[in-house]
């Protein structure tokens, strides 16, 4: 039987909330290592406590937050949009996607027909897509790369690990921007920095045989955007449990949108489970995508015991990578890879 565990929210301003952060360097920890973005400044750090609804130790999900009201229309007088960094083309970069100046002639997106089959989201303010998100991270002085991310806490944002650690160059960003629900230049939420970065040590370490299986990562945010947007909750349970389950991969593909802002339209595509999509690490599948949309969620709308809404929301994997063969990929949603992350 399913013990139901009540949801506690710690608003932790104070440094109380750093020691939260500071305990993932424990040893035993699979996200010991963070990258730290505040420059001095506490994020407005905010945890769960007990989040996980526990059955067996082969099924356990957190609750997904639906917010009261979401924006009807899109806010063009957000002040902050003006500090951020164009994106008028993108490439594909190895695993990443990167702004470039420019101008391309023709895109790829990857598939097993070879015809893109995605919708464009035309209002992703409303729920339940507004807890996905835009990122934009920066290298150095001048790189901009794109990616996809989802809230899964009030400032907690999941994405794969390459949008924030470049293994090639052992390169962290030097400031990334999430953005939920963006289209364009319209940000119907505004959008948060990120002060803590944090991956699984697998994917730092360069020498590990199965680092690909740990592209994981997480963002805490500069504010809890998530208290307006609502999150995500996770979900991890047994391979039978997702037997013709309908999904969906959903983020922001690198050659979709106009002129200025390519990569900022929210696409996804929906379909129900084949055999043999779910192994112990990843998620493989035909669903297409494209650079850019790394990080984005592999999801599902799902009523639980706790939350019989049938619109809350579960995400239970990453997109992280896609090929030209068909065959995309995505982080699976493990008690181990999830163990050590903030409460979300």
């Amino acid at each position: 039987m399913i013990t139901y565990l009540r949801l506690i929210l710690l608003s932790t301003l104070s440094s109380s909330g750093l020691v939260r952060i500071s305990s993932l360097q424990a040893m035993d920890n699979p996200y010991s290592e963070m990258h730290d973005l505040r420059q001095g400044q506490n994020p407005a750090y905010i945890t769960k406590s007990e989040t996980f609804v526990t059955g067996t130790s082969k099924f356990k999900y957190t609750i997904s937050y639906k917010p009261p009201q979401n924006p009807t229309s899109f806010s063009t007088n957000n002040p902050q949009q003006n500090k951020l960094p164009k994106v008028p083309h993108v490439i594909e970069d190895g695993l990443v996607a990167k702004v470039t100046e420019e101008e391309l002639k023709s895109f790829k997106h990857s598939s097993a027909s070879g015809i893109d089959t995605r919708h464009e989201i035309e209002d992703p303010s409303g729920w339940p897509y507004c807890v996905h998100g835009h990122l934009m991270m920066r290298f150095g002085a001048e790189e901009i790369v794109v990616g996809s991310g989802i809230l899964v806490g009030p400032n907690h944002v999941l994405t794969a690990g390459h949008n924030l650690y470049n293994r090639t160059k052992r390169q962290w960003p030097d400031e990334v921007w999430f953005s939920p629900g963006r289209r364009g230049k319209n940000f119907p939420f505004g959008y948060s920095k990120g002060s803590i970065l944090l991956c699984h040590k697998e994917w730092l370490d360069h020498r590990g045989s199965k680092k690909d299986d740990y592209d994981l990562g997480m963002i805490i945010l500069d504010r809890a955007i998530g208290n307006e947007a609502g999150w995500s909750g996770l979900l991890y349970a047994p391979d039978i449990f997702f037997d013709q389950w309908e999904i969906a991969v959903t983020g922001y593909p690198g050659e979709k949108g106009s002129k200025d802002y390519y990569s900022t339209q929210m696409w996804e595509k929906g379909t129900r489970a084949k055999n043999g999509w779910f192994s112990s690490e990843v998620i493989q599948y035909d669903i297409p995508t494209s650079f850019g949309q790394s990080g984005g969620a592999i999801w599902r709308q799902w009523p639980t015991p706790v939350n019989p809404d049938p619109t809350n929301i579960l995400t239970i994997g990453i997109h992280t990578q896609g090929g030209t063969n068909g065959t995309n990929k995505g982080i699976r949603l493990t008690k181990k890879n999830l163990s050590g992350l903030p409460s979300g």
